[in-house]
């Protein structure tokens, strides 16, 4: 009789699995328009509308968004962004920093000849040998604070195992003496009289 019911009971969940799950392809979201899933096809949906609607609207600017998606995809989808979050009225929860070193880049970038390309690289080696020297000194700050410390727990654990018995005893003193105050406050079990 076990055996029947248990077998009822899982057939009765493999079907309410099933039917719960959406048919293949589709998801919650499929009523509304929105492809399944997560990833690159669930959100390329409306960036293809988008770019859609830019070739017919201003081809120079889906000419240049096109030639930027190939070249850098992630420079396209931080320009998506900035261009939705002005359409909305709101800045762009994702704020683009510059990089530390734009300036630099800007003058290889803008390096008319070789000699020009030398001195733009060996300046941004510069700056990151200034970075990497920086942070290697935090660094052994760091570690010489770590073992000025560690050196300091070690004479006080040296102090404290040479008191060892006079440590305890001190405690062993302020345990009884806590006790004995203890035994004078309260009165004693049975006896109701102050």
């Amino acid at each position: 009789m076990k055996t029947k019911t248990l077998l009822l009971f899982i057939l009765a969940a493999g079907f309410a699995v099933t039917r719960a799950q959406p048919p293949e392809g589709r998801s919650r979201h499929a009523d509304r328009g929105r492809p399944a899933g997560r990833g690159p096809a669930a959100s390329s949906a409306p960036v293809e509308r988008y770019m859609e609607w830019l070739q017919q609207e201003d081809p120079e600017e889906f000419q240049r968004l096109a030639e930027l998606r190939e070249q850098a995809p992630g420079t396209f989808r931080r320009e998506l962004r900035r261009k939705a979050s002005e359409k909305r009225g709101r800045p762009s929860s994702t704020p683009v920093r510059p990089h530390p070193l734009r300036e630099e880049i800007s003058a290889l970038r803008n390096a008319e000849t070789e000699a020009d390309r030398d001195v733009a690289i060996q300046a941004i080696r510069a700056k990151i040998t200034e970075r990497v020297d920086r942070s290697l000194e935090e660094r052994e700050k760091a570690i010489r604070e770590i073992r000025e410390t560690l050196q300091r727990l070690e004479e006080q654990n040296e102090q404290e195992q040479a008191r060892r018995e006079e440590i305890i005893d001190r405690h062993l003193q302020r345990v009884l003496n806590f006790a004995r105050e203890q035994s004078t406050e309260e009165p004693e079990p049975g006896n109701d009289n102050p």
